[in-house]
């Protein structure tokens, strides 16, 4: 029996109107996302990912195509509070603490998950900051916050825009293997836009690549990797292999479209 998808993007095209000629962002963007499952795009910056994502979460509405969410469009999901967003600022209140941000959803009726906010914290270890504010903790320490956060709330759907994007390298090394045991616990459905090839790989079950605009999904790539992941899979030569071909296959899209540049003038 066919697994019906948890997430259906049909024939996305968007542009903006309010030039001339239009400037088209998105153009017959297509691909399912399972239930479950941890997807990554991944392209070159400009491209509409984080358009694409925000059509998703319901959050724009695209020139053309469609989006459905368990047969429901991304309002409609919105409402029944079944996606999640998780920004590349952690866009937590200043004037609350930890505990504070990580039990607004739950004050204003966003959550209907019944988690305790303290016990989320525990799971990310932190639970000893519960009373500090923002601005007390480090930049990665603000990010597992925003992390934990989204998955307190409980959506089935998780949209994450560059998470890890504003940490620096080492702290964002570390916070990969954050995410990803975050997201063992409860494999939520993910799908997270990223620059980064490793992050990718090590995160994902698959990786659309994406063209430069208008972005369009060019490639896909299935990663087999084991799971649970650790640091140690870096060092694997089935690792290295997935980089290699994300990187060939974007070199590809990026050779395509000054191809088609040229053709075109």
């Amino acid at each position: 029996m066919q697994i019906k998808p948890h997430i259906s993007v049909y024939g996305i095209t968007h542009f903006y109107r309010r030039v001339r000629p239009p400037l088209f962002v998105l153009t017959n963007v297509c691909f399912d996302v399972n239930r479950g499952e941890f997807i990554s795009i991944i392209g070159p910056s400009g491209g509409g990912k984080t358009t694409l994502l925000s059509i998703i979460g319901g959050l724009q509405t695209p020139t053309k195509g469609l989006v459905k969410i368990d047969d429901i469009c991304p309002k409609e999901a919105q409402r029944r509070r079944l996606l999640g967003f998780v920004f590349q600022d952690p866009s937590l209140l200043p004037w609350r603490t930890v505990l504070g941000n990580m039990s607004l959803a739950n004050e204003i009726g966003v959550s209907a998950s019944g988690k305790d906010p303290r016990d989320v914290l525990g799971i990310v270890e932190l639970e000893q900051f519960a009373e500090y504010y923002p601005h007390e903790l480090s930049g990665g320490m603000r990010q597992k916050v925003a992390l934990a956060r989204a998955f307190a709330v409980d959506p089935e759907v998780l949209l994450m825009d560059e998470p890890l994007g504003s940490l620096d390298e080492i702290t964002r090394s570390g916070m990969r293997y954050e995410l990803l045991r975050l997201w063992n616990l409860s494999r939520k459905t993910v799908v997270m836009v990223t620059h980064s090839i490793p992050e990718a790989v090590i995160l994902s079950d698959r990786v659309l690549i994406m063209s430069a605009r208008p972005g369009q999904v060019v490639s896909e790539l299935e990663i087999k990797l084991p799971r649970p992941r650790s640091e140690d899979i870096e060092r694997s030569p089935e690792f290295l292999d997935y980089t290699y071909c994300i990187r060939e296959a974007l070199s590809r899209a990026t050779l395509l479209d000054s191809e088609n540049g040229a053709a075109n003038e």
